[in-house]
């Protein structure tokens, strides 16, 4: 947690640190009483959902399977348990029954709407993951009509799944052309909402890039692509799937779209996908010691992140694909085991959010925090031994 946010909890009286707080869970399970349930779901919680924005390629799934069969024998229509199951499954790339354990999960209950809602919404993560694009958009559609927690997100997640089905069938035209399209992106930015007076971030990412749509004469790069990458959605793509995402976004670099001319923004942030792409496919393999290609991967993650930060000058809405270019950097860097160049990046990523605001700066500085603790942790290990 960063330092500030701690001090406010250790004002309200929490202390402790994580692995202090899952020892005491992982005691309130065993002990079975009226509180393992709910100790068994923070847990859960825990591994499934929140570590997987931290450390995605470190998940502990065995502790969610142990927990998830040990309830789900107990009480096997506990939707909770189910959907945790669920979960798991799409952690480990399992994606038929993923989909499978979800639509289930919606079957055996009508009375928690909000259930149905969380499981639309891995659906149409699934759906993406899957390249189903209509299928994808049609969960994102229900989840627009029925959902009141973010219609805006909603909204552009629909608009960008309808695009990649229509630029899947001919990637040579310009979806302008499609009044519908349109007209969803147009509309994002009627539906936000405010949380204690202020509107949430992934809000107003939604309705700037909805706005660039519309500035940039109806068009905009593989916007399908960048949602998943912006909710953290790469880091679930099979290796397959991944070098896919990796040629799209290569072509629509090369050989653009009829009648547009990409700027140094959609340039960026091409680039910048195919980098997070390469490494994710390294972190895929890289225990794999047969994988010949492994040291080619973290080359290419290298030389296209290089790229996405050259157009950093020349960049003038988008500024996030610098601040999240120096992370990705960062990362790529402590992974190879050069902690002091990480560093370097960790602090470029601290300088671009002093010189300007850009979407979701939150939630890069929360990664920069953490990724900057385990460095330290490192260093610290490294001059003990």
């Amino acid at each position: 947690v960063p330092p500030k946010l701690l001090k406010l909890l250790e004002l309200v009286g929490l202390q402790g640190d994580t692995q202090e707080g899952l020892k005491a869970l992982a005691q309130g399970v065993e002990f079975d009483g009226l509180r393992s349930p709910f100790c068994a779901q923070a847990i859960l919680a825990y591994e499934t959902a929140f570590k997987f924005h931290l450390d995605p390629y470190n998940m502990n799934l065995e502790v969610v399977d142990d927990i998830t069969s040990k309830y789900l024998e107990r009480h096997p229509v506990c939707v909770s348990f189910q959907f945790f199951a669920g979960r798991a499954q799409v952690l480990r790339r399992n994606l038929p029954a993923a989909r499978k354990t979800f639509e289930n999960c919606i079957m055996l209950q009508n009375e928690w709407v909000t259930m149905h809602h969380t499981c639309w919404f891995e659906l149409m993560w699934v759906s993406s993951l899957e390249q189903k694009w209509t299928e994808a958009a049609e969960y994102a559609e229900r989840l627009f009509g029925a959902s009141n927690w973010s219609k805006t997100s909603y909204l552009y997640l629909l608009a960008a799944f309808r695009h990649a089905q229509f630029v899947d069938s001919d990637p040579s035209r310009k979806y302008a052309s499609n009044p519908n399209i349109t007209t969803l992106f147009k509309d994002v930015k009627e539906y936000q909402i405010r949380v204690a007076g202020k509107r949430l971030q992934i809000e107003k990412y939604c309705v700037r890039k909805a706005r660039s749509f519309k500035n940039q004469n109806n068009f905009l790069f593989l916007p399908a692509l960048e949602a998943m990458y912006i909710w953290g959605i790469f880091s679930l793509l099979d290796e397959a799937t991944a070098k896919i995402f990796i040629q799209k976004c290569d072509d629509r670099l090369v050989n653009g779209i009829t009648d547009v001319q990409l700027c140094p923004d959609d340039r960026g942030l091409g680039h910048l996908m195919i980098g997070v792409l390469w490494k994710h496919c390294y972190l895929l393999t890289r225990n794999d010691s047969d994988d010949t290609s492994i040291g080619s991967y973290i080359q290419k993650a290298e030389d296209s992140l290089i790229l996405s930060l050259s157009y950093e000058k020349q960049i003038a809405l988008d500024h996030f694909i610098t601040g999240w270019g120096n992370y990705e950097m960062a990362e790529l860097y402590w992974l190879k085991g050069d902690n002091k160049k990480a560093m370097e990046y960790l602090k470029a990523c601290k300088k671009v959010s002093s010189k300007v605001k850009y979407s979701l700066e939150s939630r890069v500085m929360f990664k920069v925090h953490n990724l900057t603790e385990r460095v330290k942790n490192q260093e610290e290990k490294r001059l003990e031994n």
